[in-house]
């Protein structure tokens, strides 16, 4: 596959070169590093562009890709998360590369990553610096935070669904027994008008069947 370098690469070319090289080392190696762009009209623009000032002896301008400028503004706007167990352990350059990785999805070298902390063991705020295609630096926050058990978390996260449910359950009966308290008192006179009227009714007529007819009546002699 076809690549254009954005920086030295030993034994591939320096900046600027176009390279042919195998998929799996361009995809796997190459690309994912940072280290190449793919051939665009855009990308072979620029570094065109590049070339032409060094030959007139003019003072070379790096040109961050499009690819690398989507970078930088990605990472401007990121903050890195370190969840760390309790007990030794310590966050090194190779574990924020790591993390950085993991976390953002950004393939950092170790040579283009500044963690100016030797070896973090205490949790708190710190930073980092990635510098993308050896051209554009960008700080970025960093958070060393307890690393939280999952099921711990997921027992949490019931708890609290559990919990709003009753408080919304409470509401709701308290909603309805202030509703009940609060009912016109003729309302309730009337309702109550009702129901007595609708018991002597039913006493009425169970009193009417009860009360046999005159041809169930016994004949007299």
């Amino acid at each position: 596959m076809e690549l254009i370098l954005t920086q030295h690469v030993p034994k591939f070319g320096g900046r600027g070169d176009t390279v042919f090289v195998k998929k799996s080392v361009g995809r796997n190696k190459l690309l994912p590093q940072g280290l190449a762009v793919y051939p665009s009209p855009e990308n072979k623009e620029i570094f065109a562009e590049e070339l032409r000032l060094l030959r007139e002896g003019k003072k070379r301008e790096r040109i961050q890709t499009i690819t690398g400028q989507k970078t930088v503004n990605y990472l401007q706007n990121s903050k890195l998360v370190i969840q760390i167990p309790p007990g030794d352990f310590e966050v090194t350059k190779e574990v924020v590369c790591r993390h950085l990785y993991k976390r953002l999805k950004v393939v950092v070298p170790l040579d283009a990553l500044s963690f100016p902390f030797e070896a973090v063991k205490d949790f708190g705020d710190y930073w980092c610096e990635v510098t993308v295609n050896g051209i554009d630096t960008v700080r970025i926050p960093v958070s060393v935070v307890l690393h939280e058990n999952r099921h711990l978390k997921t027992e949490r996260l019931q708890e609290a669904v559990s919990d709003k449910e009753e408080a919304a359950l409470d509401t709701f009966s308290a909603t309805a027994v202030e509703a009940e308290a609060g009912r016109d008192p003729s309302i309730k006179a009337s309702e109550a008008e009702a129901s007595t009227s609708e018991g002597t009714s039913a006493n009425s007529q169970t009193s009417e069947d009860a009360t046999p007819s005159p041809t169930d009546l016994p004949k007299k002699d």
